[in-house]
């Protein structure tokens, strides 16, 4: 007998614990992923018109056989000019430019000979691509047609970021 009180009150147990309620616990909430940013950027395409090349660009430039190493703004304005100027304050080149069907053409007499230490007048011309952020450019691509300056070795096949910093 006492083996089926201890069976009885085996199954009695179990069918109020079955018939117990739980306590609520609190469902966990599933987190809020943050939106994904648009991407508006166009394709990379040849530049046109200055609009499509305008901004304050870093540009990291070598000098002395690669010794020297300066950090730049190389600044294009829509009217036509442009200054290269490293980010201590020295100011490096400034000229003209034109662009056209993805031609840009960069003329400047201040460009400087490391070899000889002297100034000189210079023409660069590059194949320009922008990418653009709706109409503001935000990359620039440039591939060197031809340069005899010194410069051709900071500038060839150089994608350029949007200087953030001047912005």
């Amino acid at each position: 007998m006492k083996r089926r009180l201890t069976w009885s009150t085996l199954l009695l147990a179990a069918l109020l614990a079955a018939c117990a309620v739980a306590a609520p616990t609190a469902t966990p909430q599933p987190i809020p992923m943050p939106a994904p940013m648009p991407t508006t950027f166009s394709p990379e395409a040849p530049a046109s018109a200055p609009a499509d090349i305008a901004g304050v660009w870093l540009f990291h430039l070598r000098g002395q056989g690669g010794l020297v190493q300066s950090e730049c703004d190389f600044t294009i304005r829509a009217d036509g000019t442009y200054t290269i100027d490293d980010k201590s304050g020295m100011h490096v080149e400034k000229g003209t430019y034109t662009i056209s069907a993805g031609k840009l053409v960069l003329e400047s007499d201040e460009c400087y000979r490391n070899s000889t230490a002297t100034f000189y007048h210079c023409v660069g011309t590059y194949m320009a691509f922008s990418t653009k952020d709706g109409a503001r450019p935000v990359s620039l691509r440039l591939v060197m047609v031809d340069d005899q300056g010194d410069r051709a070795q900071n500038s060839n096949n150089r994608t350029l970021a949007l200087d953030g910093a001047s912005q």
